[in-house]
C-alpha cells in the first residue's frame, strides 16, 4: 500500500466510526425523548429526534467531545404539536427542555 492509500483507508475508517458513534448516540437522544415524555405523560410524535446542531465542547472532567442537540415533537392532546429538545455531551444527557404544553384532564 502506498501512503496515499493508507492516508485514504484512514480517512474513510474515522468517517465510518464517526457515523457509527452519531447513529448510537441518536439512539440515546430517542430513547431520553421517549423517558421525558412517559414522566410527563404526553405522547412523543413519529418516535424519533432530529438532529439540529453539532459543535464541540468540554465535558465535566475537562475533555472536548461532540455536544449534539436533538429536537423532538410531543403532544399532549394530540390536536397540537409542541417542540423539545435533548443535548447530548458524547453519550450523556446534559440538558433537555420541553415547551409548555395544555395538560388534558382525563
Amino acid at each position: 500500500m502506498t501512503n496515499e492509500e493508507i492516508v485514504v483507508s484512514v480517512i474513510v475508517l474515522g468517517m465510518v466510526w464517526f457515523w457509527l458513534v452519531a447513529i448510537r448516540i441518536k439512539e440515546l437522544a430517542t430513547e431520553s425523548a421517549k423517558r421525558l415524555c412517559e414522566r410527563a405523560q404526553v405522547m412523543i410524535l413519529d418516535d424519533s429526534v432530529a438532529l439540529t446542531g453539532l459543535s464541540l465542547a468540554r465535558n465535566q472532567h475537562g475533555r472536548v467531545g461532540f455536544r449534539r442537540t436533538y429536537r423532538f415533537e410531543f403532544a399532549s392532546d394530540g390536536n397540537q404539536r409542541y417542540q423539545g429538545k435533548v443535548i447530548m455531551l458524547g453519550s450523556e444527557l446534559v440538558a433537555k427542555d420541553m415547551d409548555a404544553y395544555r395538560i388534558v384532564e382525563e
